[in-house]
């Protein structure tokens, strides 16, 4: 029997008790792994789920396992609710976590590394509300708190593996958000989390019903079920919501909240645009957006169109479709002799010496 959602566990009826009596305190902010084991001594009557805890946060960079296969038996992904009226223990991992508000609100802190107004103890907390998709970089001490009968939160447990196959593959003609998007996940203190705001999507919220029907039903085959759901929800943000992806405040502060958008706009125009004509279009300065690209991409603005062009060009040279002039103009460069210096330069070859390679190759 699937179980339904809005039912508080025996457990969390336990929990919510705690929290309307005297756990109101600790019960809303973050607490360390050594805090939870000092109250649960000082209060026997409290309820003990240590064992939850213990593995993966006996250390500062502790990890609650070493990858979502050790949970699952082999498989690279897997689902769980996340607990109403939890203790707020920190935690990490090194897998990577998908976690979709359902319904209600909650709370969602990340380890800041310093003690800032509105912190708890160098803990940044940010409001999720419905429809709100988090995906998690590893090894991000964090913790969530649902503090009401109706929050319902689903965390996806997704493996590198399943990332770089999944939502880094669908980017693959997306250079600029793949590249960005990897240094996120993937690079240690690059950023927390990607925030994708799907708000009311009924689209969304049906699927990750599905994905809760099925982890819940586990009927033959279930996890590759999973991974095509979490595929497709992966496909939907790409289509509908890249360009509304917010990255983790505590590192892009306020220019940050843009940059998405900034990449997903300059790969489409790449071969038109100038760096005064996109400034202008977001209405920011040549140097506060030129400043804003170093920071988050480590490349400059002529750098990232170069890129662009050459690696489009390359691509129509694969293609043999078109000569060097039509390439040329067909990625924004001057003209055949102009494009001809940036590939060499960006390649160590030049574009007739690569067709001939290719030529030769085949």
């Amino acid at each position: 029997m699937i179980r339904k959602l809005e039912t508080l566990t025996e457990r969390e009826k336990q929990m919510k008790k705690l929290y309307l009596g005297e756990g109101n305190d600790f019960l809303s902010r973050p607490m360390s792994f050594a805090e939870y084991k000092q109250l649960i001594r000082e209060h026997p009557e409290y309820p003990d789920v240590g064992f939850v805890y213990e593995l993966g946060s006996m250390a500062r960079l502790g990890t609650t396992v070493p990858e979502v296969e050790a949970l699952t038996n082999g498989d690279a992904i897997d689902v769980e609710v996340h607990e109403r009226y939890g203790y707020p223990v920190v935690h990490n991992h090194v897998y990577i976590e998908m976690i979709y508000v359902y319904s209600g609100t909650c709370t969602h802190y990340i380890e800041s590394g310093a003690q800032e107004p509105g912190t708890h103890s160098g803990w940044k907390g940010f409001q999720m509300k419905v429809g709100d998709l988090c995906l998690l970089a590893p090894n991000v001490r964090h913790v969530i708190t649902a503090l009401e009968d109706d929050v319902i939160v689903l965390n996806v447990l997704l493996s590198k593996q399943l990332i770089d196959t999944g939502f880094l593959a669908l980017l693959k003609d997306k250079y600029l958000l793949a590249d960005f998007f990897k240094n996120i996940l993937y690079e240690r203190g690059a950023s927390a989390y990607i925030l994708f705001p799907t708000g009311a999507d009924p689209w969304m919220k049906q699927t990750f019903g599905l994905i809760y029907q099925e982890e819940q039903k586990r009927e033959y085959a279930y996890r590759e079920y999973l991974v095509l759901y979490v595929k497709q929800v992966m496909i939907h943000l790409i289509r509908r919501y890249q360009l509304q992806a917010v990255v983790a405040e505590s590192v892009q502060q306020e220019m940050g909240s843009h940059v998405v958008a900034i990449l997903a706009y300059i790969s489409v125009n790449y071969n038109q645009v100038s760096l005064k004509q996109t400034a202008e279009f977001f209405h920011f300065s040549e140097a506060y957006l030129s400043r804003m690209l170093k920071k988050y991409t480590s490349r400059t603005f002529v750098q990232i169109i170069t890129e662009l062009q050459m690696k489009h060009g390359k691509e129509l040279i694969e293609e043999g479709k078109l000569n060097l002039a039509q390439i040329s103009q067909e990625v924004g460069c001057f003209d055949a002799s102009h494009f001809t210096k940036k590939f060499k330069k960006q390649f160590g070859i030049s574009p007739e010496e690569y067709r001939k390679k290719l030529h030769f190759t085949v």
